[in-house]
């Protein structure tokens, strides 16, 4: 009888193991990965090492653990030479500074990337990253939307793309007004493309 009770969870991962590799096969074939997981984190954990030099990386989890947006910040960190578009939208708690902060502790710039969509609705802010002055992490970027809680202390994210950006959707809150005015990220003649 225990056996039996054993069998769907073995199948389950067989299944997930399975699709897994599937993906990985279809992954050689495109440069654009949407992940939207159905049921478990097993298809990242399984296969983030796989992706890398994306073009467009899109990551939902509606699920209630954060394993899988970890594995996502990584898959995002391996694409960072190459990515030009990212969006990610999670319910559950996700740290930022897992996108722009490597394993030996220097910053992971996206040179390429013109669309940053960040909505991490329900996340918990439980870092506020400050990065080091003169760091760029988005040079190029058109479009910024960004929903939730700001998760830097500094313009970061704003910085070295004041000519590029056309875009921009913030959830304004008091702190976010006064970073914005503290590092003066706004001026008359800032951003002359934003509309």
């Amino acid at each position: 009888m225990d056996s039996d009770a054993d069998t769907p969870n073995d199948l389950d991962e067989y299944d997930d193991y399975s699709f897994s590799s599937l993906v990985t096969q279809f992954y050689s074939l495109s440069n654009k990965f949407d992940y939207l997981p159905l049921k478990s984190s097993m298809l990242m954990e399984l296969q983030a090492s796989t992706f890398h030099e994306l073009v467009h990386f899109t990551f939902q989890d509606y699920g209630d653990t954060d394993a899988s947006n970890v594995w996502a910040m990584l898959v995002a960190q391996r694409s960072a030479a190459t990515l030009r578009y990212l969006s990610v939208f999670v319910l559950t708690h996700i740290d930022l500074s897992d996108l722009v902060l490597g394993s030996d502790g220097g910053y992971i710039s996206y040179p390429r990337l013109i669309t940053l969509n960040l909505n991490p609705y329900g996340s918990r802010l439980d870092i506020v990253i400050s990065v080091t002055p003169g760091v760029i992490l988005f040079p190029s970027l058109l479009h910024l939307i960004f929903a939730g809680d700001y998760p830097f202390s500094d313009d970061a994210l704003f910085r070295g793309n004041a000519k590029t950006l056309q875009q921009l959707g913030l959830h304004p809150d008091k702190e976010l007004r006064d970073i914005l005015r503290r590092h003066n990220v706004f001026t008359p003649i800032s951003h002359p493309d934003l509309r």
